[in-house]
Order: C-alpha cells, then structure tokens, then sequence
C-alpha cells in the first residue's frame, strides 16, 4: 500500500504527491497517524474521514486557505 497527498490551495495548481515512510518497517496506518499529528503540532486542523485518510486545513501566506488530503490505498 501507499500514503498519498494531494494538496489544494487557492489560486495554485493541485500537487499530488507520494509519501515516503520514515522508517523500513513503518506502516501506513503508523505513518498516517504521524503525518496527522506533525499537522497538528503546527497549528492544522486535523480531520479524519475514514480510518486510512484524514484532511488538514490551514490559513497560510497571508491568508490563503490551504487544504491537504492525506490517504492510504
């Protein structure tokens, strides 16, 4: 399996990008949880939509809402 991104930010291109595990043996669910709470810790608001995907969302450069999904497939 694999952990995905897609970010979407106002006035930008999508970006759709792979994540790469942090360590060998990590697992996707281990590396979601990570991501979720990397994101919280800077100040995102984190949002889980099914148990291998969540959504974070944050004002950035300036006020540009800036939206990143996160799944695993």
């Amino acid at each position: 399996m694999t952990v995905h991104c897609r970010q979407v930010a106002e006035g930008e291109p999508d970006q759709e990008y792979v994540i790469a595990p942090h360590a060998d043996d990590q697992t996707d669910a281990e590396l979601l949880l990570a991501k979720a709470n990397g994101a919280a810790d800077k100040g995102w608001t984190v949002e889980w939509t099914g148990t291998a995907s969540f959504t974070a969302t944050k004002d950035r450069w300036g006020g540009v809402a800036c939206v990143r999904t996160f799944w695993a497939d």
